[in-house]
């Protein structure tokens, strides 16, 4: 078994070493599918911890020798996020299992201080400030490709955020797919093809984005719909 704490919290040490024995059988379950999450309160810390698909066979042997797994890149990417100023769950630990090969990995994190996702754009019209709130997420995209962040699977059950007052706030999970790298102008339409909503909201966030990086917006907009509009095809 190989084990990375944070050392601000090597407090939970024994809490992080126990994790694989006792996953299956304690905390709160908050998302169930391909991956697990689930609640925990240790020591007054609130913490998520993800539990990912064991691999097959084949990228077992991968990522038990020659690449990062999937825990340990979200432990790396939340520590470069943080370092370059955008938000995301604070890392905890990561721990991966071997049995004949790499099998299990777990990632540790603080719990979001976010409670929404932008994934209720698809199904709530009645969100107060929605133009404020989408152009304000597309600035805050612009921003992520300035700084050279490329997030994979930018998709709206990834990115939280809160509103404050006047100011909205974002938040980045799910981060083990990102490259760091310069993100070109195409490459930027693109990425944002995974939101799953509606023209007119992809127009309010074509504006922001647009503002952000001093394109065309009429370009944006036109481009970003492109891109959007080829991966629902290819989805359906």
């Amino acid at each position: 078994m190989k084990i990375e704490i944070h050392p601000k919290y090597n407090q939970l040490a024994m809490f992080i070493h126990s994790l694989p024995e006792q996953f299956d059988r304690t905390g709160t379950v908050i998302y169930e599918g391909r991956n697990v999450l689930r609640k925990y309160s240790v020591g007054g810390i609130n913490l998520v911890v993800k539990r990912f698909k064991k691999p097959h066979i084949i990228n077992r042997f991968v990522y038990g020798t020659f690449r990062s797994s999937k825990a340990c890149r979200s432990y790396q990417n939340a520590l470069i996020l943080l370092e370059k100023g955008i938000p995301t769950p604070f890392p905890v630990a990561y721990v991966e299992e071997y049995c004949w090969g790499f099998t299990d990995s777990y990632y540790v994190s603080l719990e979001s201080v976010s409670v929404r996702e932008m994934r209720e754009f698809c199904t709530n019209p009645d969100i107060c400030d929605r133009r404020f709130i989408l152009e304000s997420f597309g600035f805050y995209t612009a921003r992520l490709h300035q700084l050279g962040i490329l997030h994979l699977d930018y998709s709206g059950g990834n990115i939280l955020f809160n509103t404050e007052g006047n100011n909205v706030f974002f938040e980045l999970v799910d981060i083990n797919r990102m490259h760091f790298k310069q993100v070109g102008e195409e490459e930027g339409y693109h990425s944002l093809r995974r939101l799953w909503v509606t023209d007119e909201i992809y127009k309010e966030i074509a504006k922001g984005y647009a503002r952000g990086r001093n394109f065309d917006e009429a370009t944006a907009c036109q481009r970003i719909l492109h891109y959007k509009n080829q991966f629902m095809r290819r989805r359906k």
